[in-house]
């Protein structure tokens, strides 16, 4: 028996990121993909095939981050603990602020297979019926969700911390979507958005760009009219962060030719910084910040939110896997979409 292993690590590259793909990250450029031939279950074999796999880090300033902990930063940035986590949200923020019009032209008015596929359909059954109600969105980009709730019967107030994003989603015609500037780090600003003003709050692809989320979840509760929803989707916690490897074996078992594709998962327990791209061929790296699910869903349950509905997209099952990318493993979500509702309600579905 042998296998052929070929491995793509889930390093920086994660994002809306393939021709057709979204948030899935892969490797340093360059380094991305790494195949070995060993004979299965060999201590030697099983030590060479760990070094084949090993991944390519490059250095970033950020070191040592331990959520909750505040980042501990290196030059250029030489801020103490209090300011250290302001500054990488500042840094955040400014990454996609610099990308966004790479982000629209590749985006554009209708979004690319993850949007259409995945998330989309997801939140939208997550959300429910939004005719005639009032939506904020958080980390809108280019407004490409908050058009479909305008379409779908929505009043929408679509929000972004960075004015890039805002900038072209203004620039599609047709929507009368209420645009606004808007750091979902500072609950000053979020507070401004109204009292009890929005029967759902809605946010797309976007908690794992953001250093704080705290700030969001604690406003939640005082944005929200009665009965309200929050939804959101996001790369997914256990399987599409930093500690991902997407594998494609191939193994003879007596002569027969069987292919396996999978995930290796070597990092999920402990949150961390990790730099990386979102579409391949953007011009600036983008920061993203991993949570396990405990860490994610904290701030939510503190508010005194609770989980009601959840969705794993995948894509679906093809005749032939092809490339070894999200596509080709219908059994491995990469998304995760989740509805959180005031606990009073949570009986609710």
């Amino acid at each position: 028996m042998s296998i052929h292993s070929s491995v793509c690590s889930a390093g920086v590259f994660r994002g809306s990121s393939t021709p057709s793909g979204d948030d899935c990250r892969l490797e340093t450029p360059g380094s991305s993909v790494a195949a070995t031939t060993v004979t299965a279950m060999t201590p030697a074999a099983t030590k060479k095939r760990s070094q084949m796999n090993a991944r390519t880090r490059k250095p970033y300033t950020v070191t040592a981050v331990r959520y909750p902990h505040p980042a501990v930063v290196e030059t250029p940035w030489e801020y103490g603990p209090s300011v250290a986590s302001a500054a990488v949200s500042d840094d955040a923020v400014q990454r996609w602020d610099d990308n966004a019009a790479f982000w629209d032209a590749q985006m554009g008015a209708d979004g690319n297979s993850f949007f259409l596929t995945l998330t989309r359909p997801a939140v939208e059954r997550l959300l429910g019926d939004v005719a005639g109600q009032r939506i904020l969105e958080i980390a809108c980009g280019n407004g490409l969700f908050a058009r479909r709730l305008t379409a779908l019967g929505a009043d929408v107030v679509a929000t972004d911390g960075a004015a890039g994003m805002i900038e072209h989603a203004r620039a599609y015609p047709g929507a009368d979507i209420d645009y606004r500037l808007v750091d979902a780090a500072d609950p000053a600003q979020l507070a401004g958005l109204g009292q009890h003003a929005f029967d759902a709050v809605v946010c797309n692809m976007a908690l794992m760009d953001m250093a704080e989320i705290d700030p969001l979840a604690a406003a939640l509760p005082a944005l929200l009219r009665q009965p309200g929803r929050f939804v959101f989707s996001i790369t997914h916690p256990c399987f599409n962060t930093t500690g991902m490897r997407m594998t494609h074996e191939l193994e003879y078992i007596k002569g027969e030719r069987f292919e396996r594709y999978g995930v290796v998962i070597t990092q999920y327990a402990t949150p961390a910084i990790e730099e990386g791209i979102a579409i391949d061929g953007q011009p600036h790296k983008q920061l993203y910040f991993d949570r396990p699910l405990h860490a994610l869903l904290a701030p939510f349950f503190a508010a005194g939110l609770v989980l009601n509905g959840m969705e794993e997209p995948a894509f679906p099952p093809r005749e032939q896997p092809g490339e070894l990318r999200w596509e080709a493993l219908p059994e491995i979500p990469p998304v995760m979409c989740c509805r959180l509702v005031p606990a009073a309600r949570s009986h609710e579905a």
